[in-house]
């Protein structure tokens, strides 16, 4: 009798053991893998400036909102707004959220995109926008070059777009 139960108790502690073992092996993986992924997106302009950064599960939104109404008639070829008018917030993106993120960089094939869309000319003006992904140790940057005439943003980069200004529309 005493055999078995001390062949019980170590039958449940090895399996309390293996448990934890795969517990923590399983929420190490999670967490490397929320590390390995950044992205961040730029655009700005005379009149704008959008910036997303995505670092782990930390969202930063830095833009430039013109509720003065000082950048309603800007001519100058430079940016109406200064470092001081910028607003920053910040939040934390949910699990489905960074995998909808990552599903849609593997399904477009961000990674094995061109470095530059847009054919601008070496002298030519145009405003940049600006993507740059890292999954892992691997890391991607694409700009597009916007100016008249230019070639269509390609759809991968028109998608990320749009999922990233889904999340920010938080604000």
């Amino acid at each position: 009798m005493l055999r078995t139960v001390l062949l019980l108790v170590i039958l449940i502690g090895a399996i309390a053991i293996v448990s934890l073992l795969f517990l923590s092996g399983h929420t190490l993986q999670r967490t490397s893998s929320q590390a390995d992924f950044a992205l961040q997106y730029h655009f700005s302009a005379e009149t704008y400036y959008q910036d997303i950064d995505i670092h782990q599960s930390t969202l930063t939104y830095t833009r430039f909102e013109d509720t003065e109404r000082k950048c309603e008639t800007w001519i100058p070829q430079a940016p109406c707004w200064t470092p001081n008018d910028l607003k920053t917030s910040q939040a934390m993106l949910t699990t489905d959220e960074l995998q909808s993120l990552k599903d849609l960089i593997e399904q477009t094939h961000f990674m094995e995109l061109k470095d530059t869309y847009g054919g601008a000319d070496a002298n030519q003006r145009y405003y940049t926008y600006l993507f740059s992904v890292q999954l892992g140790d691997v890391k991607k940057t694409v700009t597009y070059q916007s100016f008249p005439g230019a070639a269509s943003m390609p759809e991968a980069l028109t998608q990320l777009q749009e999922i990233l200004f889904q999340l920010v529309k938080k604000w």
